[in-house]
C-alpha cells in the first residue's frame, strides 16, 4: 500500500478505533486496506523466514567448514606431538 492510501485507510481506522461508524462505502474501502495491509505483512514475515533460513544455512556451512579445520589442526598436533622426544612431552605433558 502506497503512502497515500495508507494515510485515507489510517484515517477511518482511527475512526473505527474511536467506534464511530463508517458509510458503507468507507468501511468497504477500510476492510480492503487492511485485507491488503494483512497480506503485506504475511509477505514481510515470509521473506523474513526465508533471509533466515538461508542465514543458517550460511552459518551451517561455515560451521562444517571451522569443524574439518579444527580435525586438520587435531591432527597436525598429534602428529607433531608423536615426533616430541620423551623428555618434551612429559614436560609438556603429552600423552598423560
Amino acid at each position: 500500500m502506497d503512502q497515500t492510501n495508507y494515510q485515507q485507510w489510517w484515517q477511518l481506522h482511527l475512526r473505527v478505533a474511536r467506534g464511530d461508524s463508517l458509510s458503507p462505502d468507507e468501511q468497504s474501502s477500510y476492510y480492503a486496506g487492511r485485507r491488503e495491509l494483512e497480506r503485506e505483512e504475511r509477505l514481510l514475515e515470509t521473506e523474513q523466514a526465508r533471509q533466515a533460513r538461508e542465514y543458517l544455512a550460511a552459518l551451517e556451512a561455515k560451521h562444517a567448514d571451522l569443524e574439518r579445520r579444527r580435525q586438520q589442526v587435531d591432527a597436525e598436533i598429534t602428529r607433531l606431538e608423536a615426533q616430541l622426544e620423551d623428555p618434551t612431552r612429559q614436560y609438556l605433558g603429552v600423552g598423560d
